[in-house]
């Protein structure tokens, strides 16, 4: 009956160890005082008091199994951790993506592999490595490292910021058949999320870096639809999302064989993100067309 933390590691429970310990440890007290236990109803568990004040503290982490008994001794279902669990870190977890997405359009390698550094489990230094490689000419993911992506991937039964971020950050790096799954998989997972203008925009910027990675590798067809798709679901408002559409529906044209519209629209995308003063996407997008869009002499 009971479930081993370490064994969900592939769902969307468990983040990283470091972090598991810290975060852990306040949801225990906060569902410890909602039900009205003391630091020292746990004797016969037996977790001492101190233990326990450590542990709520985030200064040492608790064994798996005493974690479990001291919920059974609570009747606490772990439903309600899981919950509890993912407000509790889905801040924090916010705050971490922004910092890496500042840092991607910055083209900040060093920061990214700072941060993959000090990540512990394996899907976040992966979708590290996917960002990494976004930068390099050469390199690619082993079929093992896609193969854990993916499996980590088609195992979410309910979608958060933190699935969202690790698929935006991962996805161009997989082959088209995984990507073509993956895209629709998320579309038909997240139909309720899309009503929701935050969650939208983490799935349209998803879509477009998939569709990007689609038309690179030739498929256009799908990249197209997933093109069609974005601006569909994208706010009619969001005029950073609708000019990124744009800028990757010039690059779409380039890949169908029309390299003059294709960089005339790639152009006049980077253009306005240059007049909307957001000086680190017109680089970033510059990046890409030199690097992606190749003038065919």
């Amino acid at each position: 009956m009971v479930q081993n933390i370490t064994e969900r590691s592939k769902g969307r429970f468990c983040y990283n160890i470091s972090m598991l310990d810290k975060n852990f440890g306040l949801v225990f007290k906060e569902i410890r005082k909602k039900r009205g236990f003391k630091l020292d109803s746990f004797a016969s568990v037996p977790i001492s008091k101190s233990t326990l004040s450590r542990f709520e503290t985030g200064k040492t982490s608790l064994e798996v199994d005493k974690f479990y008994q001291a919920l059974r001794f609570m009747d606490v279902p772990m439903a309600e951790v899981e919950q509890t669990y993912l407000a509790a870190t889905r801040g924090s977890f916010k705050a971490i993506y922004d910092e890496l997405y500042e840092a991607y359009y910055e083209m900040d390698v060093e920061k990214i592999r700072a941060f993959q550094k000090g990540f512990h489990e394996p899907v976040q230094k992966l979708a590290m490595k996917c960002l990494l490689l976004d930068f390099t000419a050469n390199g690619q993911l082993t079929e093992e490292d896609e193969e854990t992506l993916v499996d980590f991937f088609d195992e979410i039964e309910n979608w958060t910021i933190y699935e969202l971020s690790l698929l935006q950050f991962s996805v161009a790096q997989l082959n088209a058949r995984d990507i073509t799954n993956l895209l629709n998989n998320l579309h038909e997972d997240t139909k309720k999320l899309q009503t929701i203008r935050q969650y939208r925009r983490y799935i349209v910027q998803i879509t477009l870096k998939g569709a990007f990675a689609l038309a690179f590798q030739n498929n256009l067809k799908k990249a197209e639809q997933e093109l069609d798709l974005a601006f569909d679901i994208s706010d009619p408002d969001d005029l950073y999302l609708r000019n990124e559409i744009a800028f990757m529906r010039g690059y779409h044209l380039y890949k169908q064989g029309f390299p003059q519209k294709g960089h005339a629209l790639a152009k006049k995308a980077i253009q306005i993100f240059k007049d909307l003063q957001s000086d680190y996407a017109a680089n970033y997008f510059e990046m890409l067309e030199k690097r992606f869009m190749k003038v065919q002499k």
